[in-house]
């Protein structure tokens, strides 16, 4: 199968994964930890169905909670 196909045919996920270390440096170990919180996390907004502006409040309110801890 053709790189171009194959890209085609993974999912969000996949992608995201696949992106990981193309901008830099990164251990085995992170790319552990990143691989596993991509896949939860995706899994979560599929469950939930969660939608663009809930995402968005919700990436507002880890960054304020960020600040404050």
């Amino acid at each position: 199968m053709a790189a171009d196909a194959i890209e085609q045919t993974a999912t969000i996920t996949d992608r995201v994964i696949a992106a990981l270390g193309r901008h830099g440096e990164i251990s085995d170990r992170r790319r552990e930890i990143a691989k596993a919180l991509i896949r939860h996390l995706h899994e979560f907004c599929r469950e939930v169905n969660l939608q663009l502006p809930e995402f968005l409040a919700t990436c507002d309110f880890l960054a304020r909670a960020g600040k404050i801890s």
